[in-house]
């Protein structure tokens, strides 16, 4: 049985032109006694020059470091998923996508700070597109000034802890969202979703599945004052009485 790390280097030694690589859910190298981190990531981003797309999701051993170096050098990245890689730091995100402008969709494991989410967007001002697992509550809506995401369209907060001040504020400084998923958040109430139909006048697109505080009949009355939405993901009917 080859080790993970050996049929990785196959993939990139055997077709270099590949533009989408999906090595999700990939076992700890510990297990196989592999080299991963310092072999396969160097590999990837060295010899597939064409690489748009990566899914890394699951590999927590992926670090600051190895990401700075992936970053740099696949230089027409537009997608990456980094879900579940538990040492990422955000800051460490940040200084890597300053050197990936062309990155438009991120996913990584844990926002330990709203603000970051700036840091991000003006580092790589291309980046349209993030979901997150796990992000902090807001509980001080006054310092809104200072969270600016003008270039964010989509935001995927699944299962994640935010609840409505932290609404207030994503509805506030990312006023130009087209695409706001909130699937399984379960501390949003219908004053969360008012806050964001109040200020997202762009918004298309609103996922509530599975938000059991948000009551269905009011959500609908809210929901239809903003015209430019083009779909919804209702939540479910009175699950929370």
């Amino acid at each position: 049985m080859k080790s993970i790390d050996s049929t990785e280097i196959l993939i990139a030694d055997r077709f270099p032109l590949l533009e989408e690589l999906d090595l999700s859910y990939g076992y700890p190298f510990y297990k196989h006694r592999t080299k991963f981190p310092s072999i396969v990531v160097e590999t990837i981003s060295l010899q597939l020059f064409k690489l748009r797309k990566v899914n890394l999701s699951f590999y927590d051993y992926i670090n600051d470091k190895l990401l700075f170096h992936l970053f740099k050098n696949c230089k027409l990245l537009e997608e990456a998923n980094f879900s579940r890689c538990r040492q990422l730091t955000n800051a460490g995100i940040a200084s890597a996508l300053l050197e990936r402008p062309t990155l438009k969709s991120l996913s990584f494991h844990i926002l330990q700070d709203w603000a970051m989410l700036s840091a991000f967007t003006r580092n790589c001002p291309s980046l349209s597109e993030i979901r997150v697992q796990h992000g902090p509550r807001v509980n001080n809506v006054e310092n809104i000034n200072s969270f600016v995401f003008l270039t964010l369209e989509v935001l995927n907060l699944t299962n994640t802890s935010v609840d409505d001040n932290t609404l207030h504020v994503i509805s506030k400084c990312c006023c130009g969202l087209l695409q706001l998923i909130l699937a399984n958040c379960r501390n949003v109430t219908e004053r969360g979703v008012k806050h964001v139909v109040e200020n997202c006048t762009q918004l298309k697109v609103i996922n509530l599945n599975h938000c059991f505080k948000v009551d269905a009949e009011v959500a609908a009355l809210i929901l239809h004052s903003r015209p430019s939405l083009i779909k919804i993901i209702a939540p479910p009917r009175n699950m929370h009485k």
